[in-house]
């Protein structure tokens, strides 16, 4: 088992398991936080990991399939690719192809009720065929919620320039029934986030 990845409150491993490339995310005690407090913390968010993960896949999202679950990890398949933001940075010819992906599979993840909660493309594996594989559901919530979801497009939206924003909020918008809900509601955020803007700039003058 070797270690890829470090990250605020998990650690990723890379294994075998049963002939398989899997990964290992392993969420790590914090010694400074009170131990039976942070021990349901790292429980609860395992849990509701491996079920969004589970909820995902079945819904036909494109996410790492969940093998097994403990208590503070879980082994999942292996998604082999390229990370989106790394992509962008080279501004690969294909790119264009990935924005309709990430489109499409957050109109999945929303038709089932998922905001992701980090949708941005860091989180984001592009294959070989530059077909796009979401992971990191760490923050993710089964939500009825348009902000909840609005909010996974603010998200993408902050990250992307705006030819690539384009393409992936029109497919999105083609792959979702009720999009244009969820993007009203984006509008809204943003307005919001102006107003208070303003608001702090009339009162620092």
């Amino acid at each position: 088992m070797k270690k890829i990845a470090e990250g605020a409150e998990a650690d990723i491993f890379k294994l075998k398991f049963m002939g398989l490339d899997a990964v290992l995310k392993y969420r790590r005690a914090k010694p400074y936080l009170e131990k039976s407090l942070y021990e349901n913390i790292r429980t609860s968010r395992t849990k509701n990991e491996a079920k969004m993960l589970y909820l995902a896949v079945s819904g036909g999202a494109s996410a790492p399939k969940p093998i097994f679950v403990s208590r503070y990890a879980i082994c999942m398949e292996a998604i082999t690719g390229t990370r989106l933001d790394r992509i962008l940075a080279m501004r690969h010819a294909g790119s264009i192809k990935a924005m309709h992906g990430i489109g499409v599979e957050l109109a999945i993840l929303h038709s089932s009720m998922i905001a992701h909660g980090d949708y941005t493309p860091a989180n984001i594996i592009v294959d070989k065929n530059m077909k796009v594989h979401v992971i990191d559901f760490g923050l993710s919530e089964y939500t009825f919620s348009l902000e909840d979801k609005a909010i996974d497009l603010l998200l993408m939206k902050r990250s992307l320039v705006e030819k690539d924003y384009h393409a992936f909020i029109e497919s999105y918008r083609r792959h979702l029934k009720g999009a244009g809900k969820v993007i009203a509601k984006l509008e809204e955020i943003e307005q919001r986030g102006r107003y208070q803007n303003r608001s702090l700039d009339h009162a620092l003058r």
